[in-house]
C-alpha cells in the first residue's frame, strides 16, 4: 500500500516527529539502532535495541518497555584503533570513560 495523501500537519506530530499513517503488510527494517529508536519514537512500532540507546527516552517517558522479560542476544562492543604500540592518552581516556558509562547502564556487563 502507498502512504495516504493526507498533508502533514501539527496534529500529525508525535515526540517532535512528523508522521503520516499508512498500511503496510511488511516489517519495517532499519540497519542502525538510531533508526530503530527514532522509528519507535515516531510511533512506527517497537524496537529491540540496547538499553544504552533508550535510557533517556525511557526515563523521560517518551518510550516504554513492552516486553520487559525478553532480551535479545548480548553483543560485544569493540573500540578499534590503528596504533601498534600504546594508545595515546586521549584515546585511552575515551575508552575508560565509555567503559565506565556503559557499566552504569542497567543490564550492561563488561568483560
Amino acid at each position: 500500500m502507498r502512504p495516504t495523501k493526507k498533508a502533514l500537519s501539527p496534529e500529525n506530530s508525535k515526540n517532535g516527529c512528523q508522521w503520516q499513517p499508512f498500511l503496510c503488510s511488511r516489517l519495517l527494517r532499519v540497519n542502525t539502532s538510531l533508526g530503530a529508536v527514532n522509528s519507535a519514537l515516531c510511533g512506527a512500532g517497537i524496537a529491540l535495541v540496547s538499553s544504552v540507546f533508550v535510557a533517556a527516552a525511557l526515563a523521560e517517558g517518551r518510550l516504554q518497555r513492552v516486553l520487559p522479560d525478553y532480551a535479545g542476544p548480548s553483543r560485544r562492543v569493540y573500540a578499534l584503533h590503528g596504533y601498534r604500540q600504546q594508545l595515546p592518552l586521549v584515546l585511552r581516556l575515551l575508552v575508560e570513560r565509555l567503559s565506565a558509562r556503559l557499566a552504569r547502564v542497567q543490564g550492561m556487563s563488561l568483560g
